[in-house]
């Protein structure tokens, strides 16, 4: 018997044919290419259809390693309204970030190698207490890949480096992309995500809109940080809020070097705070790399250590459709990931 939440509801779209909502897809492409399917069937579809969106991409990838799953992923939105699929770039970034100086960026700002962040965790009490050098892992297209030493990665220097400035880079260019396009003035409504999301079950944003206007709130969260904050991957946004949202975050000098005022979920938190945002959770998760084989056999959603494992909730992992199952799902993309994860991936992938 088919698996009824394999299906794609749909609901009308808007009576003026123009569309009502954006999505902005921004952010690392990772595991786009069997998120995305899900994505559509439980967002676009369920929401009024293509006519009914803008749809908008900007993300990049490591051109060392990923340009196949770069170009399998420009299959996949060759019809969007604006996509901008690329190479990372640091000096790129840099620029973005005001940062010219190519010197400044490849010492200071942007270690790409970690350089900075090391130093600064061998200067750490866990390092002190350790009696020797913590090097860290570097993690490389969403994969964690541990040095010699086995030990643990810096992740909070990485998300303000690395992480966090390719991230947001992307989140204001696909914001920046939206607000030139004609189809901007008809927008209501932006949803702004990561293309390694997994949504599990359709979302409705008619009841999202519906909450928001009962709470007078201008943003829909579907999740709360470990620590009761706000997450930094997923949202949904008048345009004002928007507008705070996707804002280039600024520099500031931290122990010399180069640095952001605030990252991540400590940046969300603050700049959504005026618009007194509302939590449910929706059954959306970040899917890891080498959890991809398992998805797309069984729908079933493993998270990497603690992540996300609270947001899908027990009631979207029940009964999920599998990755193959969905109607945009294509072989041959999850050939090239496949591919990608079996070359670059810890022992642990499941990709068979």
């Amino acid at each position: 018997m088919p698996n009824p939440r394999c299906a794609c509801r749909s609901n009308d779209a808007t009576a003026s044919g123009k569309p009502r909502y954006a999505l902005e897809l921004s952010g690392g492409l990772r595991t786009f290419l069997v998120t995305w399917p899900a994505l559509s069937c439980n967002l676009i579809e369920r929401n009024g259809g293509r006519s009914n969106w803008w749809l908008g991409i900007e993300s990049p990838y490591d051109g060392r390693t990923q340009a196949k799953v770069g170009a399998a992923a420009l299959d996949v939105v060759k019809d969007w309204d604006h996509v901008h699929i690329f190479a990372e770039d640091k000096y790129a970034t840099c620029a973005y970030y005001d940062i010219h100086d190519r010197d400044r960026c490849d010492a200071d700002f942007f270690p790409l190698s970690q350089d900075i962040c090391s130093k600064r965790l061998a200067k750490s009490s866990t390092a002190r207490k350790s009696g020797g050098v913590v090097k860290g892992e570097l993690c490389v297209g969403g994969m964690v890949q541990r040095n010699k030493t086995n030990t643990k990665c810096d992740s909070h220097c990485q998300r303000k480096y690395k992480g966090f400035a390719h991230q947001w880079e992307s989140v204001g260019r696909c914001h920046a992309a939206l607000k030139r396009s004609p189809a901007y003035q008809s927008v209501e409504f932006i949803l702004r995500t990561r293309p390694d999301v997994l949504l599990l079950q359709d979302l409705d944003l008619n009841g999202v809109v519906r909450e928001m206007a009962v709470a007078r709130s201008g943003a829909f969260l579907p999740c709360e940080t470990m620590f009761g904050g706000y997450i930094d991957d997923f949202v949904v946004a008048n345009k004002s809020a928007m507008d705070a949202y996707a804002a280039k975050e600024p520099m500031k000098t931290e122990d010399g070097h180069a640095s952001f005022q605030r990252v991540a979920e400590t940046r969300v938190g603050k700049v959504l705070q005026p618009y007194n945002p509302i939590v449910r959770i929706i059954g959306h998760g970040i899917l890891d790399l080498p959890m991809i084989g398992k998805y797309v056999r069984a729908g079933t959603y493993l998270p990497v250590t603690y992540h996300h494992g609270r947001c899908v909730g027990k009631e979207a992992q029940r009964g999920a459709c599998p990755g193959m199952e969905h109607p945009a799902f294509a072989q041959e993309h999850y050939q090239v990931l496949k591919d990608y994860v079996r070359a670059h991936a810890p022992t642990r992938a499941d990709v068979s």
